[in-house]
């Protein structure tokens, strides 16, 4: 999970852009796949995220399962 909190909207959605390509890249690196579609965004904002250029689906609640 990522989160972030700032009065700021716009450096603070840069900011969790660029944690988001962090992972993304990161993933790469390690063999695994960030799926788009299966990746949620819970926003309380209009700017949308991506994965490769994929937007990230808005959600306005989530269950936190875990990963393996």
């Amino acid at each position: 999970m990522i989160s972030s909190s700032s009065e700021d909207l716009e450096p603070m959605q840069d900011q969790l852009q660029q944690e988001v390509d962090v992972i993304n890249e990161w993933s790469k690196q390690n063999q695994m796949v960030l799926n788009a579609s299966k990746t949620k965004v819970l926003l309380v904002t209009g700017k949308r995220l991506e994965i490769d250029g994929k937007e990230i689906d808005q959600a306005n609640s989530y269950k936190l399962l875990g990963f393996t």
